[in-house]
């Protein structure tokens, strides 16, 4: 009876055995992290109506538990960030299975995220000014909630790599500073920044993470934001210059009239010297004017001539006066 029994086991586990033979396992299964988001991949199996099952374990012990989120699903990947805290040391493993048939567990090795995750590139913004290239870094985010992996990584720093076109690269030290000022660039050329991230804490055989994207910018030999800055500024004067003269020509011509033809009137002082002297020079032309008296003696048949002469004389003498006063009341 004993022995029957003994035997049915046997039986029983030679033919689970070749179930399990038979069913082929998960291949190529790896852990894809970045910037502590962990993905076990691995590839399909070839039977159509197939299912995966993915457990993990801490290295300390030995029970192992159901991912949920990855307990018989049918695609060939399990996201378990948010199953595995971040400092956690485990083991996972992932079978395929369809029906009754199961195939062998195939296990992963060791895994934590802050030790293994591959730290992703920073963000790099790129400013010229005077000569001087001003590199700013933001730190990489942590992929499930967007929060900087300073978070994790306090002694997180930055591997600056720049140079001149075409020519040998500069590697700077890894510092923790985020702004960075690159001095000394040749004018009139082309630099181009790589930043790395660096973590040699918990990343000790990992250290550098993903390069950024090169950035590049010319070196001008005179900075042009002053000059875009003085072209804006003097346009704007011009603008407001031409706007204000026409509502100034518009709204007050009258203002304008006399600041271009101002009225000009002779001081009091000046027109009273000219009105004198005006005076003085008629009174003078008319007292220069001399007459000597002539007495002429004639006899009778002379006396009458000389009487017409000097009505005439007497009539001259009057016109003349009378043109000197008619002058002077125009004066």
């Amino acid at each position: 009876m004993t022995l029957n029994i003994i035997c049915a086991v046997v039986l029983i586990l030679a033919a689970i055995t070749q179930g399990i033979a038979r069913f082929p396992k998960p291949q190529n299964v790896k852990i894809k992290s970045l910037n502590l988001r962990s993905v076990l991949h691995w590839d399909p199996v070839s039977s159509k109506a197939t299912a995966y099952d993915v457990e993990y374990k801490h290295v300390d012990f030995h029970q192992w538990s159901v991912i949920k989120q990855c307990e018989s699903t049918d695609k060939t990947e399990c996201d378990f960030t948010d199953s595995i805290r971040h400092h956690y040391n485990v083991t996972l493993r992932v079978r395929a299975r369809s029906g009754s048939n199961t195939s062998a567990w195939v296990e992963t090795e060791h895994f934590c995220p802050l030790s293994h995750t591959e730290l992703g590139p920073p963000s790099v913004t790129l400013e010229v000014e005077s000569r001087v290239l001003y590199v700013s870094i933001s730190d990489p985010l942590e992929n499930s909630t967007n929060q900087s992996l300073k978070h994790y990584y306090t002694q997180l720093k930055y591997q600056v790599t720049y140079w001149k076109e075409h020519e040998k690269m500069i590697e700077l030290d890894p510092s923790p500073n985020t702004s960075i000022r690159l001095e000394e660039l040749e004018p009139s050329a082309m630099y181009c920044v790589e930043v790395k991230t660096v973590e040699d804490y918990y990343h000790v055989n990992n250290q550098v993470g993903k390069p950024s994207k090169v950035d590049c910018k010319y070196i001008y030999d005179n900075d042009p934001t002053k000059v875009v800055v003085f072209v804006v500024l003097s346009a704007v004067v011009i603008c407001f210059l031409v706007i204000g003269c026409f509502f100034l020509v518009r709204y007050t011509p009258g203002y304008v009239k006399d600041l271009l033809h101002p009225t000009w009137n002779v001081p009091d002082h000046i027109a009273e010297f000219l009105s004198r002297s005006s005076e003085e020079l008629n009174v003078r032309c008319v007292s220069e004017e001399k007459f000597d008296a002539v007495s002429v003696l004639l006899d009778d048949s002379s006396r009458n001539t000389s009487s017409v002469q000097s009505y005439e004389q007497s009539n001259i003498n009057d016109l003349i006066a009378s043109d000197a006063e008619e002058d002077r009341r125009k004066n």
